[in-house]
């Protein structure tokens, strides 16, 4: 687990370091834009895991979402 852990940490540092080193060769709206556009595919990604892995970890008994369980 810590393995994958670092290996994620590496990677996404990595794509940081590439996405900072296009400022310079970016006018600034392009750049920022990017980022905009980064974050709208991450948030689609995650948005769409949490609805995959709803039906996953939800048991099949829990119909009404408000029940209190034990």
């Amino acid at each position: 687990m810590i393995g994958v852990f670092y290996t994620i940490y590496f990677l996404s540092n990595l794509a940081v370091g590439r996405l900072g080193g296009l400022l310079e060769r970016m006018d600034a709206a392009s750049f920022w834009l990017l980022h905009t556009g980064v974050v709208g595919v991450s948030t689609l990604l995650v948005a769409a895991a949490a609805i995959w892995g709803r039906h996953i970890l939800i048991p099949a008994e829990a119909d009404d979402p408000l029940a209190v369980r034990a």
